[in-house]
């Protein structure tokens, strides 16, 4: 969505005229960025927003790791571990390997990069 400078200073001055000034130093046009490709990137980036989850995606930057090693090192109990797997695995950040009794897990590097550029995109346009 595209909005004109003229139309923020119109509302900037009806709203809080103690901002209205503020509205010179903005663009002719002034976009504000809603369209699918955003909202799925807000989507993404809410979904790993947790804690452990951002911990999760550290470690297994690191090198794979089966859910017994992630519980150890988080010290956290693996059906919580588990899932937080499945919901990194459904965002496709993070691929299951079986072998034998375990399954190992590793991110998924581009997917993490990809977020990471859109993200940079957004701020971009966001900053001018």
């Amino acid at each position: 969505m595209k909005v004109k400078r003229e139309e923020v200073a119109a509302a900037a001055a009806e709203e809080c005229p103690e901002a209205a000034g503020a509205a010179a130093n903005l663009p002719d046009v002034i976009e504000i960025p809603d369209d699918p490709d955003v909202r799925r990137l807000v989507e993404r980036m809410r979904n790993i927003s947790s804690l452990t989850k951002l911990q999760i995606l550290s470690l297994l930057r690191q090198g794979e790791m089966p859910v017994c090693m992630l519980s150890r090192l988080l010290g956290k109990g693996q059906s919580l571990i588990s899932h937080h797997l499945s919901d990194l695995r459904a965002l496709g950040l993070v691929r299951e390997r079986q072998s034998g009794r375990f399954k190992f897990y590793s991110v998924v590097g581009e997917e993490l990069e990809a977020i990471c550029e859109q993200v940079n995109r957004l701020l971009g346009t966001l900053g001018g």
